[in-house]
């Protein structure tokens, strides 16, 4: 079997055009938990011990194309 490059995760960063669109689905599609809603910019939604953050994009003003931090 092959190892792990990444033992444990414990968020996600998405970039997505509307966080309040995208929190709907993620939550009522998906069925990911909400934690922490601060508005048009951020929020987030759990899946087990895993978090899920939907931001806006940064700088480039294109979903998806955010850094990498």
């Amino acid at each position: 079997m092959y190892a792990s490059l990444v033992p444990d995760l414990g968020q996600v960063a998405l970039a997505v055009r509307d966080v309040a669109v995208a929190k709907r689905f993620f939550a009522e599609v998906l069925g990911l938990r909400p934690l922490f809603y601060a508005g048009a910019r951020l929020s987030f939604l759990g899946l087990g011990a895993v978090w899920l953050m939907l931001t806006v994009p940064d700088r480039t003003g294109e979903a998806g194309r955010n850094s990498v931090l």
